[in-house]
């Protein structure tokens, strides 16, 4: 999704864009309820394709794979220039405004702001140039800090068992 965002014409205008949009979009845990609207907020690409019937799902693959099969040729590799710290403030002003208004609670907002971190680049800044392997560095680091903290299991614990979150 981030890379997406990075497209984004916008993004070439506004180094804060691309993280900012995607910070929003899994900040507030926003959910698509249809295609065009994953496709709008950059779930799915613009090129990918949709099936509407489940029973469907193999034979379309199949024949999406037929069709590509001799030509593919594996994406760009993409380099992301992220802000960094520049763009933390805002964040961090609209997690406080969350928290300030009982809408995240005290691991709502330790979880943001390591999302926050991650989707900024971490410890970075708009010109250097992060590999899509670095992303994902990141990425494991701040999965693997969060999933040590008894309250992250505890929401774990809770979706898997009541597929609701567990707003702590």
């Amino acid at each position: 999704m981030l890379r997406r965002w990075s497209n984004d014409p916008k993004s070439k205008e506004d180094p804060n864009y691309a993280s900012m949009q995607v910070f929003n979009i899994l900040g507030y845990a926003l959910t698509m309820d249809s295609p065009d609207k994953a496709k709008e907020y950059k779930f799915l690409g613009k090129d990918d394709f949709m099936v509407m019937s489940r029973d469907r799902l193999i034979a379309e693959a199949d024949k999406k794979i037929a069709l590509v099969k001799e030509s593919y040729t594996a994406p760009k590799k993409t380099i992301f220039n992220l802000p960094g710290s520049s763009v933390m403030p805002a964040m961090i002003e609209i997690l406080e405004t969350l928290f300030n208004s009982n809408k995240i609670k005290d691991h709502g907002l330790i979880v943001g702001k390591k999302l926050a971190f991650m989707l900024s680049g971490g410890n970075t800044d708009i010109r250097n140039n992060l590999s899509e392997q670095n992303m994902l560095d990141l990425e494991r680091e701040v999965f693997l800090e969060l999933i040590q903290m008894p309250l992250t299991q505890n929401r774990i614990k809770y979706t898997l068992d009541t597929g609701k979150p567990l707003f702590n």
